[in-house]
């Protein structure tokens, strides 16, 4: 899970929150008593373009492109046939590259000034993400299956989001943390699952619905999702998904960041009196995610494949993301 700021040419782009759902998330069902299951997964994403916070959909500026892989680790145990605790975590690889670009020649200036003026947005990172809990509650378990989950993501260990630079004016060198391993604050979800299946069809069906409670600066959200899946054999299942979150109220800003209108000039092109634009930013966005995938189940070993691009948002960047995971479960953990 990442931030995500539009920040322009004098700003990379940060992270998403809207990655996939993790393996570990991918039923409806609580597990059975004494059962535990591990899920070992890994992502892909790219992007060259970003959605704006008014919607607008551009390319980054100066060449920027986007790059992150996240290795994600996570767990889920059955303390009753009701009852589930989770948890997951991120590792991640994050690197943002754009052309430099220098915005004014100071008088009399020397090479050594003007390489002192250079503003440079490449940036990467590599540590620990945020981390996640899960508690889940069976409340039906019938054809159809209602779950409660609660969920909280928190981070871990790495710089909190800020504005591009440190006193919010522009300067070469004092550029802030251009790219960051997640939002820097906590998230509390209260969500309902809705599952089925199908026998006679051998199909399934997921729809969840929740709120979100952002501790801190960003506004609050609704999140939700939906997946249907289709069994190809005794074995083999392919399934499309989508999910998203909707801002509700804007939440505070955190500093000053700058955007262009015109983000396809090189540059040398760049005015900073006619091409850039001073705005507030936030931890606020909004997002739908849509996937495609395979599973593959041999046994207690399950295997997935699948393919996501975020195709509507707000101060986020346009993701795609391919991802690749395995999971293994184990019945009666601590029988004798």
């Amino acid at each position: 899970m990442f931030r995500s700021m539009s920040r322009y040419t004098l700003v990379a782009a940060a992270l998403c929150l809207a990655s996939a759902p993790t393996m570990a998330d991918a039923s409806p069902w609580t597990l059975p008593k004494d059962k535990f299951v591990l899920t070992l997964d890994s992502n892909y994403q790219s992007a060259d373009e970003e959605y704006l916070p008014d919607g607008e959909l551009q390319q980054f500026p100066l060449d920027g492109e986007f790059t992150a892989i996240t290795f994600s680790v996570g767990a889920r145990y059955g303390i009753t046939d009701k009852i589930e605790l989770a948890g997951d975590l991120n590792l991640k690889q994050i690197n943002y590259k754009s052309a430099p670009v220098l915005l004014e020649i100071p008088d009399g200036a020397d090479s050594a000034t003007l390489n002192d003026a250079i503003f440079d947005f490449s940036k990467s990172a590599a540590g620990v993400g945020d981390a996640e809990l899960h508690g889940r509650y069976a409340l039906v378990r019938g054809l159809v299956r209602v779950t409660s989950q609660t969920s909280v993501q928190f981070p871990v260990g790495y710089e909190t989001p800020r504005g591009t630079f440190l006193d919010d004016e522009p300067n070469p060198a004092a550029i802030e943390d251009d790219v960051t391993l997640g939002d820097g604050q906590t998230n509390l979800t209260q969500s309902f699952l809705f599952g089925a299946y199908v026998p006679a069809t051998r199909s399934f069906a997921r729809l969840d619905a929740g709120y979100r409670l952002r501790v801190g600066t960003p506004g609050d959200q609704t999140v939700g999702g939906v997946s249907i899946g289709q069994y190809l054999g005794d074995n083999f299942l392919v399934f499309v998904a989508g999910n998203g979150a909707y801002t509700l109220f804007e939440g505070e800003s955190i500093g000053k960041s700058f955007i262009t209108r015109s983000p396809g000039k090189s540059p040398s092109e760049f005015d900073a009196t006619e091409d850039i634009e001073t705005i507030d930013i936030t931890l606020d966005k909004d997002y739908l995610n849509v996937e495609g995938g395979v599973i593959l189940k041999l046994r207690d070993l399950e295997m997935r494949a699948s393919y996501g691009q975020i195709v509507w948002g707000s101060n986020i960047p346009r993701i795609s993301s391919f991802s690749l995971g395995v999971v293994y479960a184990l019945d009666n953990v601590t029988a004798e």
